[in-house]
C-alpha cells in the first residue's frame, strides 16, 4: 500500500470513529468537499502541506500518524520518542514561543486563536504539536507581533502534554524513563501506567477497575509496583485511592504507550464513567469536557463545556468559566449556530467586565450584537445594548451609556415587550443621569422604575429603584428622606434573595448614617453591606463600601482600622480604574497621615486625590465631583497650615472657596466636612486667619 493510500485509509478511519462527514472536514480545513473526496479516493494528487496539517489538527493526530499504518496492538514508542529527540533545539524553542503567543491571545478571547487552540492543541502530544506549528504561525503572525520579553508559564495540568525540558538533558531523561519502563515493568503494569496517564491526575482505583477489567487487588498490586519504581504516587481518599504522576517526564512517556486510536476510545470511556458521577461539580464537568474533546466527540464536548462554564460562573470562578465558554464558542462557530453563539459571546463579554477587561468586554458584546442582528433577534439586541451601556458607564462615558440604554429601551418599546430588562434599563438610566448631575431626570427614571417593578413584582429591581431615589436624596443632603428610601428598599428586598441589591441598599443607608454623623450605625450597616457584596462576588462595589467604612472609622478616631479597610481594597480600586473612588481612597490616606503628623505623605495623598478628581471622565460639571474637589483643596490647605506653611495653605483654601462660590455651594458644609476628619481625641484645629470668607 503506497503512502497516498495509507493517508486516505487513516483519514477515513478517523472520520468514521469521530462520526464526522467529508463535508464537515472540508469546512474545517477551508477546502471544497468535492476536491477533498477526490483526493481521499486517490483520484487526485496529494494535498499541500497546509491542508495536511489542518486535517491532522482537526482529527486530533499528526501528519506522521496519518502516513503510518497503525498496528492494533500499539505503536512503536521507541520510534516516536526518537523522532522527538531529533527535533532541533531551535525549532523546539520556536514551537514553545508560538504556544506562548497563542495562549496570550487565547486569554484575550481572540476567536481565530481559540479555533487553532481547540482543534490543534486541545490534545496534542510533543510530536503532534510540531505538526500544526506552521498553521499556528500564520494565525499568530497575522494578529500579533511576536514579543521577545513576554514569558508565559506553561506549568499546570492544562499543558502537561507540551515539552518543558530544554536541551539534550531533557532528551536523555526521556530515554532513561522509557528504558526504565520497558525493562523494569511487566506488561500489565505498563498497561495500568498508560491508563493512569490517559485518565489524568487524580485517577481513581474505581476508574481503573472499569478500564482494565482487573480485580481491585490486582490493580493495587500493579499500582504499588509503579509507586515502588517512583513513577506514581498513591493517596487514599474517602474509601478509594487516587493516583498521580511523580514527574512530568514519566507522564509524557506513559501517555504514548497506547496508540492514538486506542487513546481516543479510552478518553471516551473515562468521560462516560465520569458522567455517572452523582452531583458532579465543576472539576468533574471540566474533566468530562476535556476527555470528550480529546476523544473527538464534538457534541458532547459542547454540552459539557457549557455545563462546566455555567457551573464555574455560578461559583464566581470567572477565568475557568471564560475558558470553557471560549471552547464552546469555537464549536458553535463551526456549527454556525449563530443565536446560541451570540448568547455565549454575550456571557463572555459579561465575564470580561467582571475581570475589568473592558476593551475585551466591548469587543465580545459587539460580536454578540452583530450575531443577534443577523438572527433578527430584537430581544437579544436589547440585552446586549444594555450590557454595552453598562460597560461605558463604568468607563466614565455616561453619554455613550445613556445612548445605548435608550436604544435598548426603544427596541423593547417597539416590540411591545416590557419585562424585567425594561425595569433594569429604567434604573440604569436613572443612575447614568444621576452621575451626570441631572438629578431631576434621574429622579423621574427612578420613580418610573419603582412603580413599574412594584407592579410587575420584580422585587430586586424595585429595591434598586428605591435605593436610587435614596441616593438622589443623599446627594441633596436630605438625610431623613434618604434613610427612609434605603430602609424601604431593604424591606422590599426581604422578600427576594438578591444579595447584591440588598448590599447596595445597606451600603447607601450606611452612607446616609455617615453623613448624619451616626458613626456606629454607619459602621454596622456598611460592614453588613461588605459581607453581602463578598457573598455576591461583587468586588468593585464591595471596595466602594470599604472606602466608606474607612471614612467612618477615621471620623471615629480609629486610624488603624481605617487604614486596614482602605489598603485592603486598593488593588481592586486600581484594577477597576475608577478615578472618583481612588480619589476618595487617597483622601482617607491623606487624613490618616495628617492626624499622625506624617505631613509629606498627607500632602502627596491630597494632591493625588485632586489629580484623580480632576481626571474623572464623568465630571461634566457634576456638582458632586466639583464639591469633592473643593473639599480636598480645603483639606490640603488646612494640612499645609497645620504644618506651618500658612501662605500655601491659604492659596489652596482660596481655591476651595472659589469652587463653592462659582457653583453656589454652602461654605459652612465645606468647613464642617473638614472638621469631621479631626476626631476629638486629637482636638479641634485652631482657626487661622482666612478660614472665614
Amino acid at each position: 500500500m503506497n503512502s497516498a493510500e495509507v493517508f486516505s485509509k487513516n483519514v477515513k478511519s478517523l472520520l468514521k470513529r469521530k462520526g464526522m462527514k467529508f463535508k464537515e472536514l472540508a469546512e474545517c480545513i477551508d477546502l471544497s468537499a468535492s476536491y477533498l473526496s477526490l483526493v481521499l479516493n486517490n483520484c487526485r494528487g496529494n494535498l499541500s502541506d497546509v491542508y495536511r496539517d489542518r486535517i491532522a489538527a482537526v482529527l486530533d493526530t499528526s501528519v506522521a500518524d496519518l502516513y503510518t499504518e497503525v498496528e492494533e496492538d500499539g505503536e512503536d514508542v521507541v520510534q516516536i520518542i526518537d523522532t522527538q529527540l531529533d527535533i532541533a533545539d531551535k525549532e523546539r524553542v520556536l514551537q514553545l514561543k508560538m504556544l506562548e503567543d497563542a495562549l496570550t491571545l487565547l486569554e484575550n478571547g481572540h476567536p481565530d486563536v481559540r479555533t487553532a487552540f481547540y482543534y490543534g492543541f486541545g490534545s496534542l502530544t510533543e510530536e503532534e504539536a510540531m505538526t500544526v506549528t506552521r498553521f499556528l504561525r500564520k494565525v499568530v503572525e497575522k494578529h500579533l507581533s511576536l514579543r521577545e520579553n513576554d514569558n508565559i508559564s506553561l506549568h499546570g495540568n492544562s499543558y502537561n502534554n507540551f515539552p518543558r525540558d530544554g536541551g539534550n538533558n531533557g532528551n536523555e531523561n526521556l530515554r532513561e524513563v522509557l528504558k526504565k519502563i520497558q525493562s523494569d515493568l511487566p506488561e500489565d503494569s505498563r498497561r495500568v501506567l498508560a491508563l493512569v496517564a490517559i485518565a489524568g491526575d487524580g485517577c481513581s482505583l474505581e476508574l481503573l477497575e472499569e478500564l482494565t477489567g482487573f480485580d481491585r487487588e490486582i490493580i493495587e498490586f500493579h499500582l504499588r509496583e509503579l509507586a515502588g519504581a517512583f513513577l506514581v504516587e498513591m493517596e487514599e481518599t474517602e474509601g478509594d485511592i487516587t493516583v498521580r504522576f511523580r514527574d512530568d517526564t514519566v507522564y509524557r512517556v506513559a501517555y504514548r504507550l497506547t496508540n492514538p486510536a486506542r487513546r481516543s476510545e479510552i478518553h471516551r470511556q473515562v468521560a462516560r464513567f465520569l458522567e455517572a458521577a452523582v452531583d458532579a461539580g465543576y472539576e468533574i464537568l471540566a474533566r468530562i469536557a476535556a476527555h470528550y474533546q480529546k476523544a473527538g466527540c464534538i457534541e458532547k464536548t459542547l454540552e459539557y463545556s457549557l455545563k462546566a462554564a455555567e457551573c464555574a460562573y455560578t461559583l464566581k470562578q470567572f477565568r475557568h468559566s471564560l475558558k470553557h465558554y471560549s471552547a464552546a464558542a469555537v464549536i458553535l462557530s463551526y456549527k454556525k449556530q449563530n443565536e446560541e453563539l451570540a448568547r455565549i459571546y454575550q456571557r463572555i463579554g459579561t465575564i470580561h467586565s467582571h475581570l475589568f477587561n473592558e476593551e475585551e468586554a466591548l469587543r465580545c458584546q459587539d460580536i454578540a450584537l452583530k450575531l443577534y442582528r443577523k438572527c433578527k433577534d430584537q430581544k437579544g439586541m436589547a440585552f446586549v445594548l444594555c450590557e454595552i451601556g453598562a460597560i461605558w458607564f463604568f468607563r466614565g462615558e455616561t453619554k455613550k451609556a445613556i445612548a445605548n440604554y435608550e436604544k435598548s429601551m426603544a427596541i423593547l418599546r417597539n416590540i411591545n415587550e416590557k419585562d424585567k430588562l425594561y425595569g433594569q434599563i429604567l434604573i440604569r438610566l436613572g443612575s447614568a443621569y444621576g452621575r451626570q448631575g441631572e438629578l431631576d431626570q434621574a429622579r423621574a427614571y427612578y420613580r418610573e422604575a419603582r412603580d413599574f417593578n412594584a407592579e410587575k413584582g420584580y422585587y430586586d429591581f424595585h429595591g434598586q429603584a428605591l435605593t436610587g431615589l435614596g441616593i438622589i436624596a443623599l446627594r441633596q443632603r436630605n438625610w431623613e428622606q434618604a434613610a427612609d428610601c434605603f430602609t424601604e428598599a431593604l424591606r422590599v428586598l426581604e422578600s427576594d434573595s438578591t444579595q447584591r441589591a440588598g448590599a447596595m441598599a445597606l451600603g447607601n443607608l450606611g452612607l446616609a448614617y455617615l453623613e448624619k454623623g451616626d458613626l456606629e450605625e454607619a459602621i454596622t450597616t456598611l460592614a453588613k453591606s461588605i459581607e453581602l457584596y463578598t457573598q455576591a462576588g461583587d468586588a468593585r462595589y464591595g471596595a466602594y463600601a470599604s472606602v466608606a467604612i474607612a471614612k467612618a472609622y477615621l471620623q471615629k478616631g480609629d486610624l488603624n482600622e481605617s487604614l486596614l479597610y482602605a489598603e485592603e481594597v486598593f488593588p481592586i480600586l486600581k484594577q477597576a480604574r475608577d478615578e472618583a473612588e481612588m480619589a476618595e481612597y487617597y483622601r482617607v490616606i491623606g487624613h490618616i497621615s495628617r492626624l499622625r503628623k506624617e505631613w509629606r505623605t498627607a500632602i502627596r495623598s491630597f494632591e493625588e486625590s485632586i489629580r484623580l478628581f480632576q481626571g474623572c471622565k464623568w465630571q461634566n460639571e457634576n456638582q458632586k465631583i466639583t464639591e469633592q474637589i473643593a473639599q480636598v483643596y480645603y483639606d490640603l490647605g488646612s494640612t499645609l497650615k497645620e504644618n506651618g506653611d500658612i501662605a500655601r495653605g491659604q492659596i489652596y483654601q482660596r481655591k476651595a472657596y472659589d469652587f463653592y462660590a462659582q457653583y453656589r455651594l454652602n461654605i459652612k458644609y465645606l468647613q464642617n466636612n473638614y472638621r469631621r476628619f479631626t476626631p476629638f481625641l486629637f482636638g479641634e484645629p485652631k482657626k487661622e486667619r482666612g478660614d472665614q470668607v
